[in-house]
C-alpha cells in the first residue's frame, strides 16, 4: 500500500524517487536534514527550485511558440503534418497527446518528455520542502534567512499560478506531502481560492525588506524579486475577476485595488518604461529597440522596464521567422490580417476597423471600417501606430539582405518575399514578424534579444483594465495613454465603460503582440459556456498582385491561393478546428486524471477531454 502510495504522490508532484529528498550538494549525496545544516547547501535547494523553469519564446525547425500560433494573431504552418501547432489547427490534440503541455515547455531544444504540469507540481514541492526546513536551517545571516524565504514564497505562487490559468482551479499545496497523506482529502479548490493563496504568498514576499526590487549584479540573474512578485499579484486577480475564472461573482474592486498597488510599488522602486532611443542610427523607436536588446543587470540599468525575462536569450528568430532575403529556413508565425488591423492610425489616434464589430461576415474578409481614422485600403501601410512598424514585415518595408544590402520587401506574388502558402520559407499570410529581430542580424551573425516574460506596460494595461471594469474611467484612461505616449500614439478619450473596454483590450492586443498574453486574454475574456469562434476559427491574410506599378491588394482565408488564369481562388483555406469551447482549458494528462481519480475518489480532467 505504501508504494502506491508512493507512486501516486510521486505523479501528483512530478518527483522522481531520487529527486524527491534529495540534491547534488559539492560533498556528494545529501538528505534534507544535511543540506539544511549549511549556508551554501541551503542556498542549493533554493536554487533548484528554478530547474526546469518555463523557457519562453523557444523555436526551433519544427516547434513554434504554440501560445502566439494559437491566437489570431499569427498562423504557423508549412504543410507538414507533425508540426505540432498544425496538430492543434485541425483539432488533434486529447488528453493522451497533449501537445500543448509538452510544446509549452521546451528546454534546450529538445522535447520536454516530462511536461509543463510535472515541472510546475515538481518546483511546488521543492518550494515546499524549502519553506518547511528554511526556518530551522543553519544560517549565518539572518537577513539570507529572510531574503529566501521571501524567494521560494515567490516562486510558488508563480508555478501555481501558471498552472490555473492552463487547468483551472487547483490543489492548494502547501506542505510536503508524505507517504501516509490521505489522498481523499486532495481536491481541485476554485480559481479564486487559488488566486487567493498567490496573493497570500505575493503579500508575504512584497513584506520581507531583505527581497530586493531589482537584480543589479549579473552573478545574481534571473533571480526572482519583489517586482515579480507585484506582478503575479496584478495578473492573478485580474484573471479572477474575468469572465472564464469569476464564477459569476464581481470582483473587479479587488482587482483595481491590487493592480494600482503593484504598479504604484513598481514605480515607486525605480521602474519606468523604455522611453529613450540609444541607437538612432540602426532603431526607429524605443519600442523597436527595446525588444532587440539583452536586459542589462547593474544598479542603474538601461533597461528598467523588464520584470522579468528569460533566461533563453533568442537568436533563432532570423533563422525559424525570418525573410527570405535573408535566407531563413522558414518564415514560422506569419502576423494575421487581424493583427495588422488591430494597429490604428498614427495621426488620429484612432482604430481603422469599429471594435465593437470588426468584420460584417464570419471569414473575416468584410472590414467594418472606422470612417474617422484616416486609414486608406489602397495605401494600407502608411500613417499607422509606429508599433506596426517595430513588429511587422509588410510589402515595402525595408531590411537588409543576407549580404547586407538594405532591400525593400516584395510580399506580393512573385517578390522577393513574395507569399506562397506551399513554402515553408515563404509568408502564409503576406507578412512577416519583426518584433525580436534585430535589424543587423544575419544569419550568419546572429544578435540575441532577451524575451521579456513580464513588464511594466503590462502592468498599467492590467490596472487600466480593472479600473474600467470598476467604473473608474478615468483611471483607466490615464494608465492607456501612459502606455500610448511611449508608443508615439495620441490619447484615447472614450466615452463610456463599453467604449473603453474595447479600447483597452485593442491597446493590450497591440502593446503585447507576440508576447504570449493574447492566448490567455482570449480565454479569460470568453464565458465558461462560449468558445473562441469569432476569433480563433477563420484567419485571414493579404494576397498583393503587382501589375506594372499597379498593386491590388486581396483579402484572403488562409490556406488560400489566387489563381490569375482564373480570377479565382482555390478554395483551399483551412479553418482552424481548436476554437470549440474544450480549448478554453487545457486538458490533464489522462494517466494524471486516472491516477488522480483512483486516489482521491473525485472527477479531475476538464471538460470535453
Amino acid at each position: 500500500m505504501k508504494n502506491k502510495l508512493l507512486i501516486i504522490l510521486l505523479a501528483f508532484c512530478g518527483v522522481t524517487s531520487c529527486q524527491n529528498v534529495l540534491d547534488i550538494a559539492p560533498s556528494g549525496r545529501m538528505s534534507l536534514d544535511e543540506i539544511f545544516t549549511d549556508d551554501a547547501t541551503t542556498s542549493a535547494y533554493l536554487n533548484s527550485c528554478y530547474l526546469n523553469f518555463p523557457k519562453w519564446a523557444n523555436f526551433n525547425s519544427t516547434s513554434t511558440n504554440m501560445r502566439i500560433a494559437l491566437t489570431d494573431d499569427a498562423w504557423d504552418w508549412y504543410g507538414n503534418p507533425a508540426v505540432p501547432s498544425n496538430k492543434m489547427y485541425i483539432g488533434s490534440a486529447t488528453s493522451t497527446n497533449p501537445i500543448l503541455e509538452n510544446e509549452d515547455n521546451r528546454n534546450d531544444n529538445t522535447d520536454d518528455v516530462m511536461g509543463f504540469w510535472n515541472k510546475c507540481w515538481q518546483n511546488i514541492r521543492r518550494c515546499n520542502v524549502f519553506l518547511s526546513r528554511v526556518a530551522t536551517a543553519k544560517v549565518t545571516l539572518e537577513s539570507d534567512r529572510n531574503r529566501w524565504t521571501a524567494e521560494a514564497k515567490a516562486l510558488r505562487a508563480f508555478y501555481n499560478f501558471e498552472l490555473i490559468i492552463r487547468y483551472g482551479g487547483m490543489p492548494i499545496v502547501t506542505s510536503p506531502l508524505g507517504l501516509d497523506y490521505d489522498y481523499k482529502q486532495l481536491k481541485r479548490e476554485s480559481f479564486k481560492a487559488c488566486v487567493d493563496n498567490i496573493i497570500k504568498d505575493c503579500n508575504e514576499a512584497l513584506a520581507t525588506p531583505e527581497f530586493p526590487w531589482r537584480i543589479s549584479a549579473g552573478n545574481e540573474a534571473y533571480r526572482f524579486t519583489k517586482a515579480i512578485a507585484a506582478a503575479i499579484k496584478s495578473s492573478a486577480i485580474l484573471f479572477a475577476a474575468s469572465d472564464l475564472w469569476n464564477g459569476g461573482q464581481n470582483h473587479w474592486a479587488e482587482a483595481e485595488t491590487n493592480t494600482k498597488k503593484s504598479l504604484d510599488d513598481c514605480l515607486a522602486n525605480g521602474y519606468e518604461l523604455y522611453n529613450k532611443v540609444n541607437n538612432p542610427s540602426i532603431f526607429q523607436s524605443a519600442y523597436q529597440e527595446y525588444f532587440c536588446s539583452v536586459t542589462d543587470w547593474s544598479a542603474t540599468p538601461v533597461d528598467k522596464e523588464t520584470i522579468l525575462a528569460s533566461t533563453y536569450a533568442n537568436n533563432d528568430w532570423i533563422q525559424f521567422h525570418g525573410l527570405p532575403i535573408q535566407v531563413a529556413y522558414k518564415s514560422g508565425l506569419c502576423p494575421s490580417q487581424e493583427l495588422v488591423d488591430a494597429y490604428g492610425m498614427q495621426a488620429s489616434g484612432q482604430p481603422i476597423l469599429k471594435l465593437d464589430k470588426p468584420y460584417l461576415d464570419e471569414a473575416h474578409l468584410q472590414p467594418n471600417y472606422n470612417p474617422g481614422s484616416g486609414y486608406n485600403p489602397v495605401n494600407p501601410y502608411v500613417g499607422r501606430d509606429p508599433r506596426f512598424y517595430a513588429t511587422i514585415y509588410y510589402n515595402g518595408a525595408r531590411r537588409k539582405n543576407s549580404a547586407g544590402v538594405l532591400t525593400d520587401i516584395q510580399t506580393y506574388y512573385g517578390g522577393n518575399c513574395g507569399i506562397n502558402v506551399n513554402v515553408r520559407a515563404r509568408t502564409i499570410t503576406g507578412y512577416y514578424s519583426k518584433k525580436y529581430d534585430h535589424p543587423s542580424a544575419t544569419i550568419s551573425a546572429r544578435i540575441a534579444a532577451t524575451y521579456r516574460i513580464m513588464r511594466l506596460a503590462e502592468l498599467y494595461l492590467n490596472y487600466a483594465e480593472a479600473a474600467n471594469e470598476n467604473g473608474n474611467l478615468a483611471g483607466a484612461i490615464a494608465a492607456v495613454n501612459v502606455v500610448r505616449t511611449r508608443a508615439g500614439m495620441p490619447n484615447i478619450n472614450p466615452a463610456s465603460k463599453d467604449e473603453a473596454r474595447l479600447l483597452i483590450h485593442n491597446e493590450r492586443r497591440v502593446e503585447l503582440a507576440y508576447e504570449e498574453n493574447r492566448y490567455f486574454d482570449l480565454r479569460r475574456w470568453t464565458k465558461p459556456d462560449a468558445d473562441l469562434s469569432a476569433t480563433d476559427r477563420y484567419l485571414t491574410g493579404m494576397w498583393i498582385i503587382k501589375t506594372g506599378n499597379a498593386l491590388d491588394y486581396k483579402r484572403f482565408s488562409i490556406g488560400d491561393s489566387w489563381n490569375t488564369a482564373t480570377g479565382s481562388w482555390s478554395n483551399t483555406a483551412t479553418p482552424r478546428a481548436c476554437y470549440t469551447n474544450k480549448y478554453l482549458i487545457w486538458p490533464i494528462q489522462l494517466v494524471e486524471s486516472r491516477r488522480l481519480e483512483a486516489a482521491s475518489g473525485k472527477k479531475w480532467q476538464n471538460p470535453g477531454w
